[in-house]
């Protein structure tokens, strides 16, 4: 239980720096201009959903919700697409299953020009 401690801790920190790094970092089109096409960027619900999925393996919903610090209910509704992780689910959920936060948001065809 101590090492399911040290992770939530950990992932607690750097959500909270997370945080303050883009506080005040508008969206794509208030950043970049009305030039840059941040459609491409979107990735469906149920997508983002289907890899947390794939992420979770044979983990329980409970057991995967307890490890990312959220409840069972909301693993339940991102797995099926009817809500969007928050900025701290999503790190925890790519520190549990060791994958970069671009895996969850971007489309697996999305390539930097």
């Amino acid at each position: 239980m101590e090492d399911a401690n040290t992770l939530l801790a950990d992932i607690r920190q750097r959500i909270e720096r997370f945080q303050a790094e883009t506080a005040g970092h508008g969206d794509l089109q208030a950043k970049h201009g009305p030039s840059v096409d941040d459609s491409r960027l979107n990735v469906e619900t149920h997508e983002i959903g289907a890899r947390v999925r794939a992420i979770r393996g044979k983990r329980s919903q409970a057991d995967f919700a307890r490890m990312i610090g959220c409840s069972q209910p909301t693993v339940g509704r991102i797995e099926s697409g009817a809500s969007m992780p928050d900025a701290g689910v999503v790190l925890a959920i790519c520190e549990v299953g060791d994958v970069s936060t671009d895996y969850l948001r971007l489309p697996h065809n999305f390539q930097v020009h």
